[in-house]
């Protein structure tokens, strides 16, 4: 589900701070991205490219499953099918809940208020 080599790769590249940075956007975009899945259902082209987006920024952060359903279902979008964006919210959960415990049980996000945060709020 979560690709932690990845994560690792991210957060040498970047930086503590611009991982942080990074994670905290992400997460504070995906809160809202369930409600929009839901809502473009009847506009295909615009829901392919939401997944899309989603996507490559689920594929940056390591986060394997999610990604490859968004993928699934852009695919399923662009040919004009109704994709289960249900799924896709489902595994969204899933990722954020891996994600934010395998970070804070490795400590690697103690000194990121912004992210730190998030993973209280949830």
């Amino acid at each position: 589900m979560i690709d932690w080599a990845r994560v690792a790769m991210l957060k040498s590249d970047l930086g503590e701070e611009g991982f942080a940075e990074v994670l905290g956007l992400f997460l504070e975009e995906m809160a809202g991205q369930a409600l929009r899945l839901s809502t473009l259902r009847e506009a295909p082209a615009r829901l392919a490219n939401e997944l899309h987006g989603l996507r490559g920024a689920a594929a940056n952060l390591g986060l394997t499953e999610l990604s490859e359903l968004c993928c699934a279902a852009e695919r399923a979008a662009r040919a004009g099918s109704l994709p289960d964006t249900g799924a896709v919210c489902a595994a969204w959960e899933r990722a954020r809940t891996a994600l934010l415990d395998g970070l804070a049980a490795s400590d690697q996000i103690r000194n990121c208020a912004s992210v730190s945060s998030l993973v209280i709020s949830r």
